[in-house]
């Protein structure tokens, strides 16, 4: 039963029931008072006589009770769908529709009056004041390994947004890996700062409280919370921190600001794009006597989480190379050409047992796992993004397959060119997209930049076809709400707007 993630919260809820779960400020909750309040509402749903494997949504404004609700769903062997009310009107429409949703589970109905239908039924578990707290009996469910147990949405930066199925057994793959490789310990604390509608708040919640640790909530204010990142990270005593890399830029930015140094940091994951080599270079000069060691994880969302991982070094940095690394635990990764065959650069394809269970509604199953031609007892996920095997063994990110472009006869990929212009030290972020015929560059800059002294700089390594002709700046390139730039969104973007 090792495998089952219900069984591995309950253990731990347990094994560590005196010691602190959640901080929130002046606000403690305990490993009991945590097991006794999901007990209380695992308990409630149960008398709902729910069926078994039904999709609920989850909606609510307060963390903790996302994390409450979201194992009491996984209790009663149900799917989690979580929805973020700060998502767009139509996301939140396409999630419940895609999803055939009939249950929602909420703190306020309020957030739900302009999605009701009238097969929806909407549970607001906190008016429900005779919730029992007496023990769940996990031995009458029969969960299984492969139990779907959530639903979460890919960001939708590349495309439409699809629903990935989570499974269970993957899940605690990751967990224990995570928790075993880097020694994570009782009383280690977790910042938690991801959105509980993306995939990585997982790790934010379940890697402590399966290895005993604290998960902090530094605050609701979020543009509050990032300008002040340092100063909440040193007060909570902050631990271990799983970021994406653009959350990271505003960490540099603000150490370097307020001339302040981490004092309890003992890691720094990294994951969901590519890490900013000048981040690293200024993290490494602040930092340069620091043991704090910063990984860099890689894994879609149809993976599960995370199946590469690397330490970055300095020597990374003097290259200007940041490897996506080597894989997890029971996980190969292979280089493939267009014909399928292993190749020094070509397409990231992972073959693991611990993949998600495809897609929602099965949309594009059959094109994206497919059968290992290496073992055909197991799948391959075919990412779409481009990597190159180094002599090493690990693998580089070389971009996505669907930002490769061909001009004029020339390919090219636009993260390439990405990846020189941000090697000025004016422009903090950008996105090249493609508006045919020629290619247009959106940027991110505190002062003016000298246009000639971008294109002689690209001309080194590129055709003159290939080199954006037109440069627009913005004051913040929009993102997705996982923190990726939303390429689409620019590639949409009408020029006469400006």
């Amino acid at each position: 039963m090792k495998n089952i993630i219900q069984v591995r919260i309950m253990e731990a809820l347990r094994k560590f029931s005196k010691e602190i779960a959640i901080q929130k400020s002046d606000l403690l909750i305990r490993y009991n008072e945590l097991e006794r309040k999901i007990n209380a509402l695992t308990n409630y749903l149960y008398s709902l006589n729910i069926p078994e494997k039904t999709y609920i949504a989850v909606w609510s404004e307060d963390i903790i009770d996302y994390i409450i609700v979201i194992i009491a769903i996984m209790n009663i062997r149900c799917v989690f769908v979580p929805i973020d009310e700060k998502l767009p009107e139509e996301r939140i429409k396409m999630i419940l529709g895609c999803c055939d949703i009939k249950y929602i589970i909420c703190d306020n109905s309020i957030y739900v009056g302009k999605f009701f239908k009238e097969n929806i039924i909407i549970y607001n578990w906190k008016k429900q004041n005779k919730m029992q707290e007496y023990d769940v009996k996990m031995e009458d469910k029969l969960y299984k390994e492969n139990d779907e147990i959530y639903i979460y949405f890919t960001s939708g930066s590349t495309g439409i947004p699809k629903g990935v199925i989570g499974k269970n057994e993957s899940l605690v793959h990751f967990l224990n890996w995570e928790i075993s490789k880097y020694s994570l310990q009782k009383g280690y604390k977790y910042a938690q700062m991801t959105s509980p509608s993306f995939d990585p708040f997982l790790r934010d919640i379940f890697v402590p409280l399966l290895s005993g640790g604290v998960i902090c909530l530094l605050g609701d204010d979020r543009i509050k919370q990032l300008f002040f990142l340092p100063i909440l990270l040193n007060k909570y005593k902050i631990s271990v921190i799983h970021c994406v890399p653009s959350i990271f830029h505003i960490l540099i930015s603000s150490l370097e600001i307020k001339n302040m140094n981490l004092e309890s940091i003992k890691y720094i994951f990294l994951a969901g794009e590519e890490p900013n080599i000048k981040d690293l270079k200024k993290w490494f000069k602040i930092n340069a006597n620091s043991n704090i060691e910063i990984i860099n994880f890689y894994g879609p969302t149809e993976t599960t989480l995370v199946k590469m991982y690397h330490k970055i070094v300095e020597e990374d940095i003097i290259n200007e190379i940041i490897p996506i690394g080597k894989p997890i635990p029971d996980t190969k990764v292979y280089i493939l050409d267009n014909l399928g065959r292993e190749s020094e650069m070509g397409e990231i394809c992972i073959e693991t047992k611990y993949c998600s269970l495809g897609y929602v509604n099965n949309v594009d199953n059959l094109e994206k796992f497919v059968i290992s031609s290496y073992n055909k007892n197991k799948y391959i996920y075919k990412t779409g993004d481009v990597g190159k095997r180094l002599k090493n063994g690990e693998v580089i990110f070389c971009g996505r397959q669907d930002r490769q472009i061909k001009i004029s006869g020339i390919s090219v990929n636009l993260q390439n060119i990405e990846k020189i212009i941000l090697s000025n030290n004016e422009i903090n972020e950008c996105c090249v997209i493609f508006d045919k015929p020629r290619l247009i560059c959106y940027y991110e800059a505190k002062n003016e930049i000298n246009v000639l002294e971008i294109k002689n700089q690209l001309k080194k390594y590129f055709q003159e076809v290939l080199i954006p002709q037109k440069y627009i700046k913005v004051n913040n390139l929009r993102k997705t709400y996982n923190g990726k730039i939303d390429r689409k969104y620019y590639e949409n973007y009408s020029e006469n707007r400006y």
